[in-house]
């Protein structure tokens, strides 16, 4: 392609459209990687484009229009629907059935007909909960775009309902109301137990283990196989402790990364002493140069830099003690060792007993 050689069959029938409705360039483009990447959705992109073109020129004879057409829409928004209908059928033609229904369901509602079986079942229903008003709504929304999750919806709305008038005889509720709390931020945890359980049961027994675990580990019991992996390891690099506290959430909170969080930390734990034990290395290496050199006779122990202050700097990882202190800002400036020109990471202080 970048040859020019568009012989493909594809590209033919690429080539072969005449587009002039607005951004066809971008999909062109778009056309283009579908044929090099992914082959399968390209018939399904050009017959989108060329349907974009109809339109534009004015042609809505295909039956998805006709059928939208037809429709006479007065709610509110109704234009913004009719164009996500439109992108559908040019785009997506397997969700445009689902934006027509609906459109139509809304424009019923819009008119005052509540007739449908789930918005009956929602109308049964007698709130006086806070914020009920906001439920109501997402639930009408969840009619009409995503009706499978309503029945949910409307289990969560009933048992706050429950809640609300006193009523906390569910299992989970009774499951939780049967913990004694007194660890820092219990409240807030308990509260977002109660919402998983009205809005995301599934998520109920994850806040229920995160609970009974901070409880237990305010108490001092770190018994569970997690923590005492965790425990069983001794951390100093810098800011281990800051890590540990992130593996006791992850702990509580997100088991499933634990593991992979408690290996990060031994590893961060190997290159620190792996680095601990090659500076050791160099000093002791240094130690001994130096004391060689200092027993020879004529031996200059002057900074190579400025020829005056003693030397006190070594540098990593070639090991060159060769400068002062007062000198190290301006030789680390161009990372570079003076002695043999190695790249240099560091600049350490050598002391000796």
């Amino acid at each position: 392609m970048f040859d020019g050689q568009r012989t493909h069959s594809r590209l033919l029938l690429l080539d072969v459209l005449e587009l002039t409705y607005p951004d066809w360039e971008r999909d062109f483009t778009k056309a283009e990687e579908y044929h090099v990447s992914l082959p399968d959705l390209f018939l399904g992109k050009v017959s989108g484009m060329a349907e974009k073109q109809r339109m534009f020129e004015g042609n809505r004879s295909h039956p998805n229009l006709v059928v939208l057409d037809s429709l006479v829409l007065t709610y509110s928004a109704w234009a913004k629907d009719v164009a996500a209908a439109e992108d559908a059928h040019t785009s997506k033609p397997f969700m445009f059935r689902e934006k027509i229904k609906e459109i139509k369901e809304k424009q019923k509602m819009f008119e005052g007909d509540r007739s449908h079986p789930r918005l009956v079942s929602l109308d049964a229903m007698r709130l006086t909960y806070d914020d009920w008003e906001k439920d109501v709504k997402k639930a009408e929304e969840y009619h009409v775009k995503f009706p499978e999750l309503l029945e949910g919806k409307l289990a969560g709305m009933k048992e706050k309902q429950l809640m609300f008038n006193g009523d906390r005889s569910h299992p989970n509720l009774l499951e939780l109301d049967s913990l004694t709390l007194n660890y820092s931020g219990y409240l807030d945890d308990v509260i977002k137990a109660e919402e998983a359980h009205t809005h995301m049961p599934l998520e109920f027994r994850g806040k229920l283990f995160e609970i009974k675990q901070k409880q237990r580990m305010h108490h001092g019991d770190r018994s569970h196989p997690r923590l005492v992996a965790l425990d069983s390891n001794q951390f100093t690099f810098p800011g281990w402790e800051r890590d540990v506290a992130k593996a006791e959430q992850y702990h509580v909170r997100f088991p499933e990364l634990f593991e992979g969080k408690l290996e990060g930390i031994k590893e961060k734990q190997r290159i620190y002493v792996g680095r601990q034990a090659q500076l050791e290395s160099l000093l002791c290496r240094n130690t001994n140069v130096l004391d060689n050199r200092s027993s020879s006779p004529g031996h200059n122990n002057e900074c190579v830099v400025c020829l005056q202050n003693t030397k006190t700097h070594a540098f990593v990882p070639c090991g060159h003690l060769c400068v002062c202190e007062a000198c190290v800002p301006a030789t680390m400036s161009k990372r570079k060792c003076p002695i043999c020109r190695q790249g240099a990471t560091q600049a350490i202080k050598v002391f000796f007993a």
